[in-house]
């Protein structure tokens, strides 16, 4: 080979390499937005990233002005395949004068659906039609949501590229265990949020830690100190949560109630000296949710909820170890545990092991990750127990003989 066609091949090989980098785009990121996605109603906030104290809470909805949350409902054709309205045009009012036509193209509206995301039982479940699946309600939803926040930001930066260069911080509700993260994901890939389902433009907090941060806001009015421990009243139009932190600020549709702050006020007086409810409570989750998004950092650390592990081998132990779990080839599987509940964990802290392969020749290996609300748990198939994931690890030859 001539120096020429060496050069030649030296550059093939190089260009080729570089293709083969997993290089990230960099990213370009304007305008941040927070949705929270209510069990009755939903809203979002926005704000552009060089400008950051010019919360927007979008109060211009199809069918209605100067609200700050739309109703969670879905108007379908009879076939639950297409949707004709949202929000407050989903909504007829009074279905006396509705013709019978008309309601035969427009069955009843679809609410609730949320829930159906929720561990609660299939019988306490709301009604759904059976041709609609609620994660595709959700995801009808989020396009709905979508759309609008795409012409309510183009209207306001016209050269603002969506959504790559919009970041969204959705709401979730404290007690989802940790698999809706992934439904809600996947929702918003196919609402059109996100480009990719592994996008970091997307990213979630908690609707009660949302509302904390909303609601540190109101510190410095009741001369409030750090470690002064206070309680969020998320009173929402479906569900109430309860959350103690470090105020006792009620936020949520339902906390503008007067007669709910009066009744707290009654009840609490000789217990809780201060209570207070934020200014515009209906908009207290997406004021934090844009706080969070600013400033992730500002969550320093959380309590564990769940109790997580994997699933692993040992050998089976005469006497120790229950006859009916012992394997063929004399082996035991079980739940290792990794976290415990109630473990106070920082933010991206990690958790590892290191495990020894099978056989002497094993490069693959995969684990089954799983979570359960048990303090002590022993065997992954346990009542309450549930798999979150697979997580598959393959060693190349010049590793080590652990994994």
């Amino acid at each position: 080979m001539n120096k020429k066609n060496k050069n030649i091949k030296n550059i093939k090989d190089l260009i080729e390499d570089i293709q083969n980098l997993d290089i990230k785009p960099i990213k370009d990121t304007r305008v941040l937005v927070a949705i929270d996605f209510g069990t009755t109603y939903s809203g979002f906030a926005y704000v552009h990233k060089d400008n950051p104290d010019n919360v927007v809470v979008n109060d211009s909805w199809p069918g209605k002005e100067g609200v700050s949350k739309a109703p969670t409902a879905l108007q379908y054709d009879k076939k639950y395949n297409k949707v004709i309205n949202w929000g407050y045009t989903a909504l007829v009012e009074d279905l006396d004068e509705v013709s019978d036509d008309s309601e035969e193209q427009c069955p009843r509206p679809v609410e609730l659906f949320k829930l159906h995301i929720s561990d609660l039982p299939e019988n306490e479940k709301p009604w759904l039609p059976s041709k609609l699946n609620y994660k595709k309600a959700i995801e009808d939803y989020l396009t709905q949501m979508s759309n609008l926040i795409k012409k309510t930001l183009k209207k306001r930066w016209p050269t603002l590229i969506f959504p790559q260069q919009v970041d969204f911080v959705l709401t979730i509700p404290a007690e989802w265990p940790p698999h809706t993260t992934g439904i809600m994901r996947e929702c918003a890939c196919k609402a059109g949020l996100i480009t990719s389902f592994d996008s970091d433009h997307l990213d979630f907090t908690t609707e009660p830690e949302a509302a904390a941060l909303h609601c540190l806001t109101v510190v410095n009015q009741h001369n409030l100190r750090p470690r002064d421990s206070f309680l969020v009243a998320d009173c929402g139009g479906g569900t109430v949560d309860l959350t103690s932190r470090k105020l006792l600020p009620g936020v949520g549709g339902f906390s503008e109630s007067p007669y709910l702050l009066r009744r707290v006020k009654e009840t609490f007086k000789y217990r809780v000296p201060i209570t207070a409810a934020p200014a515009i409570p209906i908009a207290a989750i997406v004021r934090g949710a844009i706080m969070y998004g600013l400033n992730p950092n500002i969550i320093r650390d959380r309590i564990l909820k769940w109790t997580y592990g994997i699933g692993v081998c040992r050998k089976w132990v005469d006497g120790k170890d229950d006859i009916n779990r012992r394997t063929a080839d004399g082996l035991i599987f079980y739940f290792y545990e990794l976290a415990k509940r109630g473990k106070k964990v920082e933010v991206n802290q990690k958790f590892w092991e290191e495990f020894l392969p099978i056989r002497s020749n094993q490069n693959v290996a995969s684990f089954n990750i799983y979570y359960t609300p048990k303090h002590n748990a022993k065997y992954c198939n346990e009542p309450e127990m549930k798999q979150l994931g697979t997580l598959r690890i393959v060693r190349s030859n010049n590793e080590r003989s652990d994994i």
